[in-house]
């Protein structure tokens, strides 16, 4: 009997030893692993005493080393101003009406799987529903709240080319491939899930209309309401993209359109969320003549703030001068409309009730320390016991993992407690065939030029994620 006993406790020795190794080694998986990558280590080696508080993992763990891999090095490519200009050349002559068949992803197999298996690999998730669904399951099994699924080829090229003239007939077929597509992405959708949309992706029709300030036409409402109804009806929410400086009134104007409607049938819920570029100067009056109007319409405002995506197009003087200029006008109207009220950024309209109407607010950001700054007031505001805005954090698929896995380490640490928030956060999936995708791929090469600072943090923390694991490996803590 004695001799079982320490056999067994040799046996309880030998498996505490494994296990730190083996748990830093269980994420060295492929991309669609058909079990979570983090199943317990308890299921393969048998029952081991469960501890009474669990360890937290490292909050990059739960990413692939494939993925890991794949972002360094791309986000290596995005940091070297020439090879990222090349890249942004190769998309563009392959974005051209007819390309020559070095450029052509559909004839040519070489630039297919190059792109196939590096741009589109690390910003897409699938060319069919079925692989979309795959990946976004992925997502949710390593903690995601969910998805914002947006379909690519429903966004208009932005090379700049002028949009030819349409038939009355090739302008509604444009319109019904919009709405059928989106249509489309609402059904793959699970609830509480947001669906990215473009008005301009109804064609060179409804291109040309944003761009003369004037309102859509009765056929485009007509699928414009289609996908409300839908949206409403699946309890999925939309997110009208922001456009260029010379498109986004009439954005602004059709999105509010379509939220007085939506955005009051349930209290305090939105359907739509328009989206707000901190960089532009005007965003802070922008906003309060849209709060002004919530207020006196009585519907919810869904806020979707971003700090810009037309850095390279945008006229210059529109602009804040500096980097710091615009995280302080992040961080300043963040932090406003997350307190609900009217501050040192965002000031009342004249003859407004000086209260802010109901909101619900995304934090689309890549910024961590943003991201940090409004977990602490989320916190503090937790503690006081104050009511909390309806609020959610979003990242682009294959950017600012960082961000994402330490917002994720936060949602399932021992560290949230009754006066901590649970954050709910959400990846931006886009979805569609590769040449769908190329503009969607142009669209991140040049956020990835604007942002050089943030790539080469990205690249940093995969290189260190990369040490951490090669170290776990041999046994290194």
């Amino acid at each position: 009997m004695q001799n079982l006993k320490a056999s067994a406790a040799m046996q309880r020795s030998v498996l505490c030893s494994l296990q730190k190794p083996m748990q830093k080694t269980l994420f060295l998986t492929t991309r669609h692993a058909s079990t979570p990558a983090f199943t317990p280590l308890s299921a393969s080696l048998g029952h081991v005493s469960t501890p009474t508080r669990p360890q937290a993992r490292l909050p990059m763990s739960v990413l692939s080393l494939t993925s890991v891999m794949r972002s360094y090095f791309i986000m290596s490519l995005s940091s070297r101003p020439l090879i990222l200009a090349a890249s942004t050349n190769l998309l563009r002559r392959s974005l051209e009406a007819k390309p020559l068949w070095l450029f052509d992803v559909d004839r040519n197999p070489l630039l297919r799987w190059l792109l196939r298996h590096t741009f589109y690999a690390q910003f897409c998730t699938g060319e069919s529903p079925e692989q979309n669904r795959l990946c976004t399951e992925q997502l949710r099994q390593m903690g995601y709240s969910g998805v914002i699924m947006e379909y690519a080829k429903e966004v208009l090229d932005d090379t700049g080319d002028k949009i030819a003239a349409e038939s009355v007939e090739e302008e509604e077929a444009n319109v019904v491939a919009w709405r059928d597509g989106l249509l489309a992405t609402i059904r793959i959708c699970e609830k509480g899930d947001f669906v990215g949309l473009k008005w301009s992706g109804m064609g060179g029709a409804a291109h040309r209309l944003l761009k003369t300030n004037q309102p859509p036409s009765p056929f485009m409402v007509a699928a414009m309401t289609a996908v409300c109804d839908a949206a409403t009806a699946a309890e999925v929410k939309l997110l009208p993209a922001a456009e260029p400086q010379n498109a986004q009134a009439s954005v602004d104007a059709w999105t509010l359109r379509m939220s007085k409607t939506y955005n009051k049938m349930r209290p305090g819920y939105a359907v739509l969320y328009n989206t707000y570029q901190t960089y532009l100067k005007s965003t802070a009056a922008t906003l309060a003549k849209h709060l002004d109007t919530a207020d006196k319409q009585d519907f919810t405002l869904g806020i979707k703030l971003v700090r810009g995506a037309y850095l390279h197009s945008e006229t210059r003087h529109l602009i804040w001068d500096t980097k710091e200029e615009t995280d302080r006008s992040y961080d300043g109207l963040a932090s406003d409309l997350i307190l609900s009220r009217y501050g040192v950024s965002l000031k009342s309209m004249a003859g407004s009730s000086g209260q802010l109407p109901p909101i619900n607010m995304m934090i689309a950001s890549h910024n961590d320390a943003s991201v940090r700054m409004v977990r602490r007031i989320r916190d503090e505001q937790l503690a006081q016991g104050r009511v909390l805005v309806p609020l959610v954090y979003a990242q682009l698929y294959g950017m600012a993992d960082e961000v994402s896995c330490e917002l994720l380490q936060k949602e399932e640490s021992n560290e949230v407690t009754s006066t901590m928030e649970t954050p709910k956060i959400f990846k931006c999936a886009t979805w569609g065939s590769m040449k769908d995708c190329l503009n969607y791929l142009l669209r991140r090469a040049a956020e990835n030029k604007d942002a050089l600072e943030r790539t080469r943090e990205t690249r940093d923390a995969m290189r260190l994620e990369i040490w951490r694991r090669a170290k776990a490996v041999v046994g290194i803590d």
